[in-house]
This record gives structure tokens, C-alpha cells and sequence, in this order.
């Protein structure tokens, strides 16, 4: 069944598996696009390690689980930020984090940071 206004693409068949379909540029940038830490943390993405550790500090004067024990958002967001600030506050890990994004994290915490190259 066709609908009308919308190209259908066959997708190429490799052997008993298929190819995956081609992402548009625009889906590669969305899935970058989320929470980044900077963002949780309440920062700009230029600021100094002194900035980011005043945040972070600030941060976890708010978001205490002992303060806020009811509220499971408010834990949420301090683990988030308790995350943000353990790759920001390592010049190394955040250098890792500002080229490659999350997934450039997550390799360099898997395989170790000197796979990942900076």
C-alpha cells in the first residue's frame, strides 16, 4: 500500500540479515541532543573548573537525599549532577566529553581513557 506524498525505500538484504537504514543528519544530531552535563550541572559550557565545582557544590546543597528523601525527582537530579561533575571535574575525562560527547565517556570508562584519542 502506497501513501501518497511518502517515497518508500527498499532496503538492501545482506544475506539472512539487513543492512541497518541510514540515518538522515538531522536523527545523528537529535541523538546527541539531550541533558548534557554542563546543562545539569547549571554551567556553561566554557566555564572554568572553579565554576564547575562552586555548581556542583551548590547543587548538592539543594538536591541532598537526606533534604529531600520524598521527592524521588530531586534524587534523580543529584545523581545526575554527582555524574556531571565526576567526568567535568577531571580535565582529562571532560576534554574526552566535549569531542566525543556521552559515548566517547562511556568508551573511555570501558576500555580505559588512552583509547580514546584527544
Amino acid at each position: 500500500m502506497r501513501i501518497a506524498g511518502v517515497k518508500h525505500r527498499r532496503r538492501a538484504v545482506r544475506g539472512p540479515y539487513r543492512m541497518p537504514r541510514q540515518r538522515t543528519a538531522r536523527q545523528r544530531t537529535s541523538q546527541r541532543i539531550g541533558t548534557s552535563l554542563y546543562d545539569s550541572l547549571g554551567v556553561a559550557r566554557g566555564a572554568s573548573s572553579e565554576e564547575i565545582q562552586r555548581a556542583y557544590r551548590h547543587q548538592m546543597s539543594i538536591l541532598h537525599p537526606r533534604r529531600h528523601h520524598h521527592d524521588p525527582q530531586a534524587v534523580e537530579r543529584y545523581h545526575q549532577a554527582r555524574r556531571a561533575y565526576s567526568v567535568l571535574g577531571h580535565p582529562d575525562r571532560r576534554r574526552i566529553y566535549d569531542r566525543y560527547g556521552n559515548l566517547g565517556v562511556q568508551i573511555a570508562e570501558t576500555a580505559g581513557e588512552r583509547w580514546v584519542p584527544t
